[in-house]
């Protein structure tokens, strides 16, 4: 997991449009995990709203474009 991480922060920095939903899996699931043993509750909390996040990101990715469409036109 820790040279998947590794490899994905590099491209982060590598490609043009890289995409993070990769980077933030990994970061999630190693966070949630250690979490779990100590603060279970904490862990749920934050699965949810990294899930929210996840789930609406094609929308905001709609939104970033439509404000560049704005600024060039």
């Amino acid at each position: 997991v820790a040279f998947l991480l590794i490899g994905s922060i590099f491209r982060l920095f590598r490609q043009e449009d890289p995409g993070y939903t990769t980077t933030l899996s990994m970061l999630l699931a190693m966070v949630v995990g250690i979490l779990s043993y100590y603060l279970y509750l904490l862990a749920i909390i934050i699965s949810v709203v990294f899930l929210i996040i996840l789930s609406i990101k094609q929308q905001l990715y709609k939104i970033r474009t439509l404000k560049q469409i704005e600024w060039t036109g």
